[in-house]
């Protein structure tokens, strides 16, 4: 067995990526079963259990439930941290086989394993010396005696023996040890048969716990494919990891809503010495299930409007005297809402004739008012959604802009639509937590606003608006990004999708171009591509190519690209399909058609997304020839498997004596540990051939 101690040393490194992978591995699933919706003991229904202490005012219960012995921090620390813990065994078990390495090299004892320095020293004198005077003592005497009987020529004959006898004695031995003697015994074999008998008993010795055992037949390439079986699936799947994010966000929903409630109630009780009874603390604050106390206004704090409608106190007008310039909601009059706490005014018809921004929020807690007539929605402290923009009326035809979410959470508030050739309104970011808000639609002939950030530490970004605004990209840890909208008249290229979280969370879908007009010269408009995914979660599917303008000949566009899957686990989102080729008008050859969008490369345990098909070319003219289909997206490359790539497009139509376009290439497939398929090559019209099938792609490996 070659190299016993090497290999065996190997096989203990894969042991401990083994179990390095495997104690996060094991992490991953606690954090499934501990964030995911669905578990009675999940973190979506303990957290809203903390929600309706604080709605009901059990202050001490939203505590205990949150920190106490059986609270949600030391269900965390159980359920996910602690199975991280066998990774710290990796030092130690490092430590111990060093330890051993030292002990084998340096200790004597009697019977095997002895030590190394003792071992080579017990050779040196009893392996070496032995053998030599066994052998060269023979021819000593034989000399000696020679020249006592007066023969010269036998003493000189003896005398001339020693060196070759001295030299076989050490490599051969004499019965026992030399160089390479094969005799048993503790001290008898040779020294090249010792050194390996040694290094197969430390090879043994240096065996950890759960390693394969190289001396009695392990092998390094099966404990590699285990392994790599165990790093490639064994892990939670992309959708599992992904729902980590929509169970952080329902247990968090209403939070920060029951807090501002709570302190509002309790100024409420020290401004008039009495506690509303639909706010009355319950002997728990408990529920059964992730659903909240009932009451909470839609998109604002719950109950808060009901608690800062402020009863007169001793001739003082509570609404908007001395408290309630602190807190208080938003007027017609008097829009913003108080400086600490209240919610800023929605406009209306019945009370804005012209364009009128939302009420300003409270600093503390408080969303912002809606805009009305393209009017911009009402700002926000550190707590509260921002208000929302106003829709354009004929007088004002762009949309009114949405105010950011607070400070520390909070959404975005949505853009408002425009008008006609107006544009739609700007979305509101997030703050530190949160959703941005959606972007406002462009009229007819307008252009689409783009959608909001997510919160920095994390949230949803928000759809774009129709007319090609793209989607807000979730800035922080977790979160979707937006999809882009379609193109419209005003703008025909359709909208990016946003990016997705940093660790979890999916990327927005690409819109779709719109048809070809005059402006465009005839050709289509660009489609939109998928967001990327960060390390966790699928990127988004490219849009659809807009077609060449019908009568004109141009181009269709082509289809947006997929976005990358996340870095770790996720597919690639599929590409969009080409833009049809324009028809030609008379004589005029029809338009080519689009390039099928390429697939988003998919992360190392994923898969590649699929390239799509090229457009169609468009039908000649009379008399002319049929247009060139689009070639096939190329699959994404990916760790496990390649995407497919996308098929060809095909030919456009001739008229009369016009010949039938070409068929458009498929395209490669993507790399991966098994390879993508290729595409098909588009079908010609008429008596035209089609275009050559694309390659697939290679093999890869992680």
């Amino acid at each position: 067995m070659p190299a016993p101690l090497a290999r065996q040393v190997v096989a203990n490194a894969i042991h401990y990526a083994s179990m390095f992978v495997g104690a996060y591995q094991d992490a991953a699933a606690g954090a499934v079963t501990f964030f995911a919706p669905g578990g009675v003991a999940a973190f979506p229904v303990r957290m809203q259990n903390v929600v309706n202490a604080l709605n009901a005012g059990n202050i001490n219960g939203a505590t205990s439930l949150m920190f106490g012995t059986l609270g949600l921090t030391t269900a965390f620390f159980q359920q996910v941290l602690l199975k991280m813990q066998t990774s710290l065994d990796i030092p130690k078990l490092i430590v111990a086989d060093i330890s051993k390495t030292v002990d084998f090299v340096l200790s004597y004892r009697q019977a095997p394993p002895t030590g190394m320095i003792a071992y080579l020293g017990a050779w040196l004198i009893a392996g070496t010396m032995g053998p030599m005077s066994q052998q060269v003592g023979p021819d000593l005497q034989g000399a000696y005696n020679s020249a006592v009987a007066g023969d010269l020529l036998n003493t000189l004959a003896y005398l001339a023996n020693v060196p070759a006898s001295m030299t076989n004695a050490f490599l051969n031995g004499a019965g026992v040890s030399g160089l390479t003697g094969t005799s048993s015994g503790l001290f008898q074999p040779g020294l090249l048969a010792g050194l390996a008998n040694l290094e197969r008993q430390l090879a043994t010795s240096l065996v950890d716990p759960g390693a394969a055992n190289i001396v009695a037949g392990g092998s390094v390439g099966d404990a590699a494919q285990a392994f790599l079986d165990q790093l490639t699936g064994e892990w939670p799947t992309a959708e599992e990891l992904a729902s980590i994010a929509e169970g952080i966000s329902a247990g968090l929903d209403g939070l920060p809503q029951a807090a501002a409630g709570a302190i509002v109630r309790a100024i409420q009780g020290l401004a008039t010495g009495t506690v509303p009874e639909a706010q009355a603390p319950s002997a728990t604050g408990l529920s059964d299930g992730a659903s909240r106390t009932s009451g909470a206004s839609p998109g604002g704090l719950p109950n808060t409007a009901a608690a800062l409608d402020l009863p007169s106190l001793g001739g003082v007008d509570l609404g908007r005297g001395l408290i309630g310039t602190f807190v208080s909601n938003g007027t017609a009059d008097n829009p913003n809402g108080g400086l600490l706490i209240g919610n800023g005014y929605t406009y209306t018809a019945a009370d804005c004739t012209s364009t009128c921004d939302g009420g300003k929020g409270g600093f503390l807690f408080g969303n912002g008012g809606s805009g009305f007539g393209g009017g911009n929605g009402g700002s926000v402290g550190l707590i509260g959604i921002g208000g929302a923009g106003g829709a354009a009326k004929v007088t004002n035809t762009d949309g009114g802009n949405g105010a950011n979410g607070g400070l520390l959470w909070g959404n975005g508030g949505a853009g408002g639509n425009g008008l006609g050739t107006g544009n739609g309104g700007q979305a509101g970011d997030a703050g530190l937590l949160g959703m941005g808000g959606t972007g406002g639609n462009g009229g007819p002939s307008g252009i689409g606003a783009d959608g909001g950030a997510g919160g920095f530490l994390g949230g949803s970004g928000g759809d774009g608006g129709n007319g090609g605004g793209n989607g807000g990209d979730a800035r922080g840890l977790y979160g979707d990004g937006g999809a882009g909208k379609l193109g419209t008249t005003g703008n025909i290229n359709g909208g990016d999708g946003g990016r997705g979280g940093l660790v979890f969370g999916n990327g927005g879908a690409g819109a779709n171009g719109a048809a070809g007009n005059a402006s465009s010269g005839g050709k289509g408009g660009e489609a939109g591509t998928g967001g990327s995914a960060g390390l966790v979660g699928n990127g988004g599917k490219g849009g659809v190519g807009g077609a060449g303008q019908a009568g004109s000949g141009a181009d269709g566009a082509s289809g947006g690209d997929g976005g990358k899957g996340g870095m770790v686990a996720g597919t690639g989102g599929a590409g969009g399909a080409g833009g049809a080729g324009g028809t030609g008008a008379a004589g005029q050859v029809g338009g080519k058609g689009g390039s099928g969008g390429a697939g988003g490369s998919g992360g190392a345990l994923g898969s590649g997304g699929s390239g799509a098909a090229g457009g169609r070319g468009g039908n000649g003219g009379t008399g002319a020839d049929g247009g060139t289909g689009g070639a096939g997206g190329k699959g994404g490359n990916a760790g496990i498997n390649g995407g497919a790539g996308g098929a060809g497009g095909a030919g456009g139509t001739g008229t009369g004596i016009g010949k039938g376009g070409s068929g458009g290439p498929g395209g490669n497939g993507g790399n991966g540990v098994r390879k993508g398929s290729a595409g098909k090559p588009g079908s010609s019209s008429s008596t035209a051939a089609g275009g050559a099938g694309g390659e697939g792609g290679s093999g890869g490996g992680l």
